[in-house]
């Protein structure tokens, strides 16, 4: 049966990140994942997670200056340093709360030989530093509507870096809202790229609102991803139309009706 995480760097923002773990269980979420949970101590964090027994999925390495939109590090030339020391807190981090993802950021770059290099070298350094912990290292596509100027801002440029570097622990976020906004077909792309996925996160398109409003239906992909093989979690990372918790009715709708459609395909 799929696990659904819920990302709190999108629901519950109205809430301290403590208060919005709580709440992610109480709604019936089997994970969580952040953005920066940096400024909460993470003995106090796991302290929460213990509490509500839920796991930690994943947490993104820093953004850099948001004043200056850089949305990540890793590709930014002259910041390799900072990228680096992100890339150790995020590891660091991600060991006392036993999260086993971490999300290199790229940031906003230009499409050049020398971000290119910038950015496979400090992913390099990424991956073998989290080997040390197994821990799984994660990179993203975002789509230009919504990310303007991010250096991983295709599928090609993401399978090509996976490709390159050769590490068993670099993998990638199957996001469902971006590929859709890039006009990717996520069923296809899915299967031809299963054994590169680290995770998938889903919300609606075009709204990115939450995932019962999407143009196709998530109960079908889903359940495609569930019967294909994919066991690990579903992250729900949209903007609630309201307020999350008024919004959430489609966690229980989609659990049970998975669970039929589990149970349906079991019998044949």
């Amino acid at each position: 049966m799929l696990k659904f995480s819920a990302n709190l760097g999108f629901l519950w923002r109205e809430l301290d990140l403590i208060s919005a773990i709580r709440a992610a269980s109480k709604a019936g979420f089997d994970g969580v994942e952040f953005h920066w949970p940096y400024e909460i101590s993470p003995i106090n964090l796991k302290m929460v997670l213990d509490e509500t027994n839920i796991p930690a999925v994943s947490l993104n390495t820093r953004r850099g200056n948001s004043l200056k939109n850089e949305n990540g590090l890793a590709a930014l030339i002259g910041r390799s340093k900072d990228a680096r020391e992100g890339i150790d807190e995020a590891i660091s981090y991600a060991r006392v709360i036993n999260c086993d993802m971490i999300h290199v950021m790229a940031g906003v770059a230009p499409d050049k030989t020398e971000n290119d290099s910038t950015f496979r070298e400090n992913l390099l350094y990424a991956s073998e530093e989290a080997e040390k912990y197994n821990k799984t290292i994660l990179i993203e596509v975002l789509n230009p509507v919504d990310a303007p100027g991010y250096f991983l801002n295709s599928f090609e440029k993401v399978a090509e870096t996976i490709a390159n570097l050769h590490s068993k622990n670099i993998k990638l976020i199957f996001d469902c809202y971006h590929f859709q906004m890039l006009r990717i077909d996520v069923k296809s792309l899915f299967l031809n790229c299963f054994y590169n996925i680290g995770h998938i996160q889903i919300a609606s398109f075009p709204g990115r609102n939450e995932p019962n409003f999407n143009s196709q239906s998530y109960i079908e992909i889903l359940n495609f991803f569930q019967t294909s093989g994919w066991s690990g979690f579903i992250g729900a990372e949209y903007c609630p139309r309201t307020t999350t918790d008024e919004g959430m009715s489609w966690l229980s709708d989609f659990k049970n009706e998975l669970c039929k459609e589990d149970t349906l395909s079991n019998n044949f």
